[in-house]
């Protein structure tokens, strides 16, 4: 395990270790999606307005940082128990 290798893990506070998952999940999107490639880049941008044109008519829809991200904690710690039950 990772976790193994790199001992300071260990003594992170449990809201350090989601701050580390955050930026790694970031650092590897934005690898995936290189920002130098024209195509890709566009298609953000087109989704990115896509999405602010939604937010600007639909403001109602659109939910707190704290909702979104206790979403996305529950997500990854019910697929951490898939895996370790697999």
């Amino acid at each position: 395990m990772i976790a193994e290798r790199l001992p300071e893990l260990a003594a992170m506070t449990r809201e350090e270790k989601w701050e580390v998952m955050v930026e790694l999940e970031e650092e590897l999107h934005h690898s995936q999606h290189s920002q130098d490639d024209p195509e890709t880049a566009a298609a953000i941008k087109e989704l990115l307005e896509v999405r602010m044109a939604h937010f600007r008519a639909h403001p109602e829809t659109a939910r707190p940082w704290e909702e979104v991200r206790a979403g996305l904690k529950t997500r990854f710690e019910a697929w951490k128990a898939d895996r370790e039950n697999a």
